[in-house]
């Protein structure tokens, strides 16, 4: 018989990790398999995938910090195949918000950019500004933001626990944090630039509550894509920023096309544009889509961007 292989993976151990061996169940088909995975209840920080008799990876899907079991096959051809049935958006995903839809008038003076440096250099924010970046991963974004836009200050939020996850979710081939902890390796990464860099460890809903004093003139967010985690984010970062500052979001994309996970980035988004008084003034293209999206406060709408420096 022709098995279909449902694998799993902790995604919260610690060690070197790696995939099991032998498969966590087998089926003799896709719908039997998907079946399995829909009514067994997965602990929080477990990673499936679905193999089909050739080895082949043909579903994958994280279980989130919600606890909400998401099953996404990588490809619609892939369920059409096997089930000849298709899932909709709402039924693959009955907890995805409303999202409202962007018009003209939610445009100010808004640029196409090739890429989010680009966005990022058009900014007419001053120098010897205040800046903040939601999810530092390595540092290497903060590095060009420091070097592009010269603050007097650079916050870097970030839980500082991303290393495990992120190397059992994406592979890296050498240690992603050169054998160092991940706050570690970023001081290392920043310490050229200590004199303006501040580390601020911890989870962002409560690490940003520190500063909602609408001084920042950038904040840029890439945090947890969550839906919940994109919200709260956004929040507090609405209130960090200065009256003409800007709200960079990184990741205006709907579902990682890898990974099948939805990301609460742009429900978030058209939220504070269409109806908490935000305007987007940049969009900036990127591989896999994985776009930028920059905004700032609509009551500035009758200025235009360079005016902003005056």
């Amino acid at each position: 018989m022709s098995d279909w292989k449902l694998f799993t993976t902790d995604l919260n151990r610690r060690g070197d990790g790696g995939d099991p061996p032998e498969p966590w169940s087998t089926h003799p088909s896709f719908e039997a398999a998907v079946e399995q995975a829909r009514r067994t209840e997965w602990r929080d920080g477990t990673a499936l995938r679905i193999e089909d008799p050739d080895g082949n990876i043909v579903a994958k899907v994280e279980i989130d910090h919600r606890l909400y079991r998401r099953l996404a096959a990588t490809s619609r051809r892939q369920l059409a195949a096997h089930s000849q049935a298709e899932m909709t958006v709402s039924e693959r995903y009955p907890d995805w918000p409303e999202i409202p839809p962007i018009g003209n008038e939610h445009l100010a003076d808004a640029r196409l950019h090739a890429n989010r440096k680009s966005l990022i250099a058009s900014l007419p924010i001053p120098h010897g500004g205040k800046i903040a970046e939601i999810g530092v991963l390595r540092g290497e974004f903060s590095t060009f933001l420091i070097e592009v836009l010269k603050p007097r200050q650079f916050f870097g939020f970030d839980t500082f626990t991303a290393g495990h996850r992120w190397i059992e979710r994406y592979g890296t081939g050498a240690p992603f944090f050169d054998g160092l902890t991940h706050r570690q390796y970023y001081d290392r990464a920043m310490a050229p630039l200590s004199d303006i860099v501040v580390p601020v460890e911890g989870p962002s809903a409560q690490t940003l509550r520190g500063y909602t004093d609408r001084s920042f003139d950038l904040v840029y967010v890439d945090a947890d894509h969550s839906y919940a985690a994109v919200k709260a984010d956004a929040a507090l970062a609405a209130e960090m920023v200065s009256e003409a500052g800007y709200l960079v979001f990184n990741d205006y994309i709907l579902l990682d096309p890898e990974h099948y996970i939805p990301y609460g980035v742009v429900p978030v988004v058209n939220d504070l544009v269409v109806n908490q008084g935000w305007v987007i003034v940049g969009y900036a293209l990127e591989e896999y889509l994985f776009c930028d999206i920059a905004l700032r406060r609509a009551h500035l709408e009758g200025r235009t961007q360079s005016s902003l420096v005056d």
